[in-house]
């Protein structure tokens, strides 16, 4: 997926690098503050803009921005190597976007965790010889079997782990 779509589109499984959380904050800040100023700047005096039916949408369209932006904090935790529930540190002031501000700071977890693949790329050590690989490999289909990584995670990461220690041989 490329990163607009991972901003637009709400999941809250997997992960997301750095660079994208950065874009679904400004995707946010820009749907939740300057969008709605230019549409109040083109209604001028309108009628409509004060109906019930109006401040429903409005507050429908509120809503789905913030499900937008939560999903993207639920996945850039689970970068970091933390569970989706620290996202409720959110409705307490001040901290809560404090808290999106710092993790959006931090590092990827290196590797492969129990939410996926590094969406950098970057992966963890390489092992340094057969063996090693053989006991990555053990935890990798221990994950497998606990539905922690997909069938094409799990032979992606298979796959690099035995290159890596063919190349170390």
């Amino acid at each position: 997926m490329s990163a607009l779509s991972d901003v637009l589109v709400p999941s809250f499984s997997g992960r997301i690098p750095r660079r994208t959380y950065w874009l679904a904050v400004v995707v946010f800040l820009f749907l939740v503050n300057v969008l709605p100023i230019g549409f109040y700047g083109l209604a001028g005096d309108y009628p409509f803009v004060y109906t019930d039916a109006f401040l429903a949408a409005a507050s429908v369209y509120l809503i789905a921005c913030y499900v937008l932006f939560i999903s993207a904090l639920v996945r850039r935790l689970h970068d970091v190597g933390r569970t989706g529930l620290w996202a409720l540190l959110l409705v307490i002031p001040l901290v809560g976007q404090i808290f999106a501000l710092v993790i959006g700071c931090l590092s990827s977890a290196e590797g492969a965790n129990r939410y996926g693949p590094n969406p950098d790329g970057r992966e963890a050590p390489a092992a340094a010889d057969p063996a090693s690989a053989v006991a990555a490999l053990a935890e990798l289909e221990r994950m497998l079997d606990k539905g922690l990584l997909t069938r094409e995670e799990f032979e992606a990461e298979k796959a690099r782990l035995f290159g890596s220690a063919l190349r170390h041989s």
